[in-house]
């Protein structure tokens, strides 16, 4: 089953991302505001964690991914002029 799941991942791993990244630029508000470029590549890396995942049963790249995606938005979203400061 895995092995089945992985290599339709792998055919269709270019229209996949591609689509994921045009709905989220165009229809999730937030991401909007992000280059599609950003967001190709950002979802390249998960979409190759994910199918690392399904063929080898291997999670530490999906570890890593959440690690990163964790820091990098931490450090957009909080920043202090992104922050609601009306009293």
């Amino acid at each position: 089953m895995n092995d089945k799941v992985a290599r339709i991942l792998l055919k269709y791993r270019k229209a996949i991302i591609e689509e994921w990244a045009h709905r989220l630029h165009t229809e999730i508000s937030p991401y909007s505001a992000r280059p599609l470029d950003e967001l190709l590549r950002t979802i390249s890396q998960v979409t190759d964690a994910n199918s690392v995942a399904i063929s080898n049963n291997d999670f530490s790249r999906i570890d890593s991914f959440i690690e990163w995606i964790g820091k990098t938005w931490s450090q957009t979203v909080f920043l202090p002029s992104n922050q609601d400061v009306s009293g």
